[in-house]
């Protein structure tokens, strides 16, 4: 029996995902008007939906760099007061 590696696992799933996000992209051509207080932009659904996914990471990848927790240093033994 062949041993399953997390390499091929991870070229399984970024397989399925490219077909999804492919599936998903011609799926959703319309084009949609944007208002955002002074901006306004017509584009495709799809880029739009692709567009806030990838700041979304990119939000949760900043987040997670700036809240990683900082190694701690051994705390200093006190001396007794005299």
């Amino acid at each position: 029996m062949k041993k399953i590696t997390r390499r091929k696992v991870k070229l399984v799933a970024a397989a399925v995902f490219t077909v999804l996000v492919v599936v998903f992209t011609i799926q959703n051509t319309t084009v949609v008007h944007v208002r955002l207080l002074f901006w306004d932009v017509a584009m495709s659904r799809s880029i739009l939906v692709i567009g806030l996914l990838l700041i979304g990471f990119l939000l949760g990848r900043i987040s997670r760099f700036s809240h990683r927790k900082k190694p701690q240093q051994p705390e200093e033994p006190q001396q007794p007061e005299e």
